[in-house]
């Protein structure tokens, strides 16, 4: 194993997780980091080309492409918490929108912290990656979250999103894989269920 590149991140880290940009998902992965510094951090991949120093020979024609460097650069921070953020987590979802009902597919980022409070990203409203060998590394979005639940004073340690689908008027809300899937499952159960209990009945009536 090869080390390719290394975060310096300033503050003591509870978790790491690498998410696609739901807006660009063909890009490299970014980097979510939750820790103690009350926040999420957010990195973006940058490749550099390697310069030739003057005691070093030039390639020559034919010989291989120039090799580039790489490393992570800070483009984000999701804000808002009062202590430590202890875990968060990552949702596809897609929402209905009026008056055709396409759908906007999104990402959402939960987070929980030790100031008792869970937090709702947007990812959507993430920076657009910038070109893979752009030298601007200063410019850091700051992202408020979108929605939270306070728990009163609870201790928070972990969270996980579950996926399915939201019972509104109008068309469904899907969140994440398969949850219109399940829930046509769980109607044909139910129907099956319902069959059984009614050939008991009959049967009982019989006898």
């Amino acid at each position: 194993m090869v080390v390719v590149t290394t975060i310096d991140h300033p503050s003591r880290i509870h978790q790491v997780r690498f998410i696609k940009h739901p807006t660009y998902p063909s890009t490299d992965d970014l980097i979510f980091i939750a820790a103690e510094d009350r926040k999420i951090s957010v990195y973006e991949l940058r490749h550099h080309q390697v310069e030739v120093t003057a005691d070093q020979p030039t390639p020559d024609e034919g010989d291989e492409e120039p090799k580039l460097t790489s490393h992570y650069v800070l483009v984000a921070e999701l804000i808002g918490h009062e202590n430590r953020v202890k875990a968060i987590d990552e949702l596809p979802l897609c929402i209905p929108s009026s008056p055709n009902n396409n759908e906007i597919t999104t990402k959402i980022l939960a987070s929980c912290s030790s100031d008792g409070k869970i937090h709702i990203y947007d990812l959507s409203l993430l920076p657009a990656p910038c070109p893979a060998t752009s030298s601007s590394d200063d410019l850091v979005t700051k992202l408020e979250p979108i929605g939270a639940y306070d728990t009163k004073g609870t201790r928070l340690t972990c969270l996980t999103l579950a996926s399915g689908d939201v019972t509104l008027p109008g068309p469904p809300i899907r969140a994440g894989h398969g949850g219109s899937a399940n829930k046509r499952e769980d109607e044909e159960g139910e129907e099956r269920e319902s069959d059984g209990n009614g050939s008991d009945v009959e049967e009982e009536g019989e006898r």
